[in-house]
């Protein structure tokens, strides 16, 4: 069995991670945001409102939270929330 490597663009990976986040994590869903973003001492829970490919941190997540605070950053510091 052979193994061929394609060389793809840095712009054509993040686009392709883009799809998989995408796929799994959608607008309406519940996550959480980490500490390190927020500045907070916990997690911060709170509903999707936008996930977008930016070309310059790769995918971006927002949540709302209950207080109507909105938080957003690159998606490593998300996780989704089990319903």
């Amino acid at each position: 069995m052979e193994i061929k490597f394609v060389a793809l663009k840095k712009s054509s990976i993040f686009a392709e991670i883009f799809k998989i986040i995408k796929k799994y994590m959608k607008t309406g869903d519940i996550a959480k945001v980490d500490p390190k973003l927020t500045g907070l001492n916990d997690w911060v829970e709170g509903i999707v409102i936008d996930i977008e490919n930016n070309p310059f941190k790769g995918t971006v997540v927002a949540i709302k939270d209950t207080l109507n605070r909105i938080f957003y950053g690159e998606e490593k510091y998300f996780k989704i929330c089990l319903q």
